[in-house]
C-alpha cells in the first residue's frame, strides 16, 4: 500500500497568502483603532444622544432624537411641518397676543401629544376669542378658549370657568382632539357640529390658518 504524500502548499501561492494574512491583520488593527476612538468620544461625552422630554405621535415625528457633538447640534429634531419644536413654538407666538400672549408652547406641546394639528388649534382659538386684536371677556376673565360650556360658570353663565389659562387652553385642546377621533380633523370637516351650521366659519378658520403659517 503506498504511503500518502504529505501536502505541500506550492511556491507560487505562498506569496499570496502572505499579502491575505497581511490585510487581515490591517484590517483588525483598524477595527481596533475604531473601537478605541469610538469608546474615548463615548466616555468623554462627545457624542450625546438626548432622548423627546415629551411624546410625540408618530405621524408628526420625522427625527425622534437629537445628536451632538463637542456640545453642537448635529441633527435638529423635526416634529411639525419641517420645523423643530423650538421654531414652530416662536412661529405661532408671533399670532398670540393680548391674554394668549407668550402661550404657543403650550399649545404646541398638547396639541403634539393629543395628535392635532397645531395650526388648526390656534387659528380656531384666535378666531372665537377674538384674541387677534384683543380677547374676550370670556377669555380674560374666566381662561375659556373656544366658548366651552359647563360648570362652574362663568359669573354664573353657562360657558365655564378655569382657575388658570393653561387649564383653559389643554380643556379646549381636548375637545378638538374629540373632534380628531371622530374623524373631523380639518375646519371644513368640524364646520357644521362646531359652528352650529355656519357656511364661513371654516374659510374664516383657514384663512387664520395661512396668517399664523406666513409669520
Amino acid at each position: 500500500m503506498k504511503k500518502k504524500k504529505p501536502f505541500k502548499l506550492s511556491e507560487n501561492i505562498k506569496p499570496y497568502i502572505k499579502i491575505c494574512l497581511m490585510s487581515l491583520s490591517m484590517i483588525l488593527i483598524i477595527l481596533v483603532i475604531v473601537l478605541l476612538v469610538y469608546q474615548y468620544n463615548h466616555e468623554h461625552g462627545r457624542y450625546k444622544v438626548n432622548r423627546l422630554p415629551i411624546e410625540i405621535r408618530d405621524e408628526y415625528k420625522q427625527i425622534s432624537f437629537e445628536a451632538t457633538r463637542d456640545d453642537q447640534k448635529v441633527f435638529k429634531e423635526i416634529v411639525f411641518n419641517n420645523m423643530t419644536e423650538d421654531e414652530l413654538i416662536e412661529q405661532i407666538n408671533k399670532s398670540l397676543s393680548s391674554t394668549l400672549a407668550n402661550t404657543g408652547e403650550i399649545f404646541v406641546r398638547r396639541s403634539l401629544e393629543l395628535g392635532i394639528d397645531p395650526y388648526v388649534a390656534v387659528a380656531i382659538s384666535l378666531y372665537e376669542t377674538g384674541c387677534k386684536w384683543g380677547c374676550s371677556y370670556l377669555t380674560r376673565e374666566c381662561y375659556n378658549i373656544g366658548g366651552i360650556k359647563g360648570s362652574p360658570g362663568c359669573n354664573g353663565g353657562s360657558f365655564k370657568r378655569f382657575d388658570s389659562l393653561e387649564e383653559g387652553i389643554n380643556s379646549y385642546l381636548n375637545l378638538i382632539a374629540e373632534y380628531y377621533k371622530n374623524g373631523m380633523d380639518t375646519p371644513e370637516k368640524m364646520e357644521y357640529r362646531y359652528a352650529g351650521g355656519s357656511t364661513t366659519w371654516a374659510s374664516k378658520v383657514n384663512a387664520y390658518i395661512e396668517s399664523i403659517k406666513s409669520k
